[in-house]
């Protein structure tokens, strides 16, 4: 990744009021995208970074250059893409296919959150409006199955294990908040963690052990746990702040030291992408000097995230940071919606142990 990241230093008025140190290249979006679209799949590995800008998908090289057009979109609703960088979900629960035939009909349910099966990406779980019930969509044609039905609780967010064979989820039910995990198919659920404040949002690690998960305290301020599946056990503080905590983004790869992305702030306006060493402090900013509400979209490698600069109804910036001090590089203007289409590495980690009853088909 070494050359895909190597930099050049700019003397853009405009850039340098922005952030000291920045670098740019011309990626693309707005007005300086191609005219036309030949739905062209670049594969993931050449071009993980993925945007929406001016009615159409782009793919584009995490060191910038010119993006390629891939299908024309609407809506893109949450616009994630599956396991394998080969299909992505829109508006609707439909899935379209780049670079693979996984196709699904465009329904009239938008999730208010979804998670990809892994490690294929067979089926999508989603929490439908409302948050009554936890769901799953079959890809490959347009039929949904229950996977935990209602229960007098409110759903609220939803994981899988990187193996596939179990999820994560977090329910609400009057005053008290739980940390579940149960198979794929939402048996044997199993209640990890129990609070009288707010739990989540939540995320795997790289290696499956350890189920991230933010928990908010009784003075405001937030805290991030991890709950060790190997141990059966929570561990200390890995991460504190002021928050509130909007999100979790973790690795898909093992790095030199433990690290986590995660996006905190009472609303759009004020949110802040920030980086983790999990060391119980308070995080530093992925994008410092922006000048604009940041966001963790996505990890690219070990050492690089794709983080997005402003939006909040307004256009957004795409930006590759280096964790390890790096000057970060401009990707593309413009945008709408973007995420990472970095294929999660193989073979996949295993359930632990403790979790034997979990049954093996991927999802």
């Amino acid at each position: 990744m070494s050359r895909l990241f190597r930099l050049r230093v700019i003397s853009l008025a405009a850039t340098v009021l922005l952030m000291a140190g920045c670098t740019s290249r011309s990626g693309g979006g707005g007005a300086g995208l191609p005219s036309g679209c030949d739905h062209r799949a670049p594969s993931p590995a050449a071009a993980p970074v993925a945007f929406v800008a001016n009615g159409r998908a782009w793919a584009v090289s995490a060191a910038g250059g010119t993006p390629v057009c891939l299908f024309e979109v609407a809506n893109p609703g949450p616009f994630q893409w599956g396991p394998r960088g080969d299909r992505v979900v829109l508006a609707g629960l439909e899935v379209k296919g780049v670079g693979s035939s996984a196709s699904r009909p465009r329904s009239q349910v938008d999730p208010s959150l979804v998670a990809w099966g892994r490690p294929i990406g067979k089926a999508i779980a989603f929490i439908p409006p409302g948050g009554a019930r936890l769901d799953k969509a079959e890809i490959g044609g347009s039929q949904v199955v229950a996977v935990r039905p209602p229960a007098g609780a409110a759903y609220t967010d939803v994981v899988y294990h990187p193996s596939g064979r179990a999820i994560a989820y977090v329910t609400h039910e009057g005053a008290r908040w739980h940390l579940w995990m149960s198979t794929n198919t939402g048996q044997s659920a199993t209640r990890l963690q129990s609070s009288g404040q707010q739990i989540g949002p939540i995320a795997f690690s790289f290696s499956g052990h350890n189920l991230y998960h933010a928990v908010r305290l009784t003075d405001g301020s937030w805290k991030v746990h991890s709950y060790n599946l190997v141990d059966r056990r929570a561990t200390g503080v890995l991460w504190q702040g002021r928050g509130p905590v909007q999100r979790l983004v973790a690795p898909k790869e093992s790095g030199r030291t433990p690290r986590l992305a995660l996006d905190v702030g009472g609303g759009c306006g004020d949110r802040q992408a920030l980086l983790s060493r999990l060391d119980g402090g308070p995080g530093a900013p992925l994008l410092a000097g922006a000048g604009t509400p940041t966001t963790a979209i996505g990890w690219l490698d070990a050492s690089h995230v794709l983080v997005g600069a402003g939006g909040c109804g307004q256009p957004m910036m795409l930006w590759v940071t280096d964790i390890n001090g790096g000057a970060p590089v401009r990707i593309a203007d413009g945008t709408e919606q973007a995420a990472v289409r970095h294929p999660d590495l193989t073979p996949t980690p295993d359930l632990p142990a403790f979790a034997d009853h979990i049954e093996p088909a991927p999802a």
